[in-house]
């Protein structure tokens, strides 16, 4: 097989891997850049409503790894969670 091929294949694995599995850390910067409450904060206490800050979507390439790092973490924090 092609090396290149090989390669492209792996890269586009995985970012199909790191976009289906991002989970907290994403999806908290995604929802302060849209203005929303965070996923977590929302349930535990009531939100005050802010306007978008769109200067969060530049953060979203740096969380992505970050939660496929620490997926195996979340996984046994929100298993183990009744509130959430």
């Amino acid at each position: 097989m092609n090396p290149t091929l090989l390669r492209s294949a792996i890269a586009a694995a995985g970012l199909v891997v790191a976009l289906a599995f991002s989970s907290c850390i994403t999806s908290d910067v995604i929802a302060k850049a849209e203005g929303n409450p965070p996923t977590l904060r929302s349930v535990q206490r009531s939100y005050q409503p802010e306007p978008p800050q769109p200067a969060y979507w530049l953060l979203v390439p740096l969380t992505i790894p970050i939660d496929v790092i620490t997926l195996p973490g979340q996984f046994i924090y929100f298993q183990t969670r009744e509130d959430y």
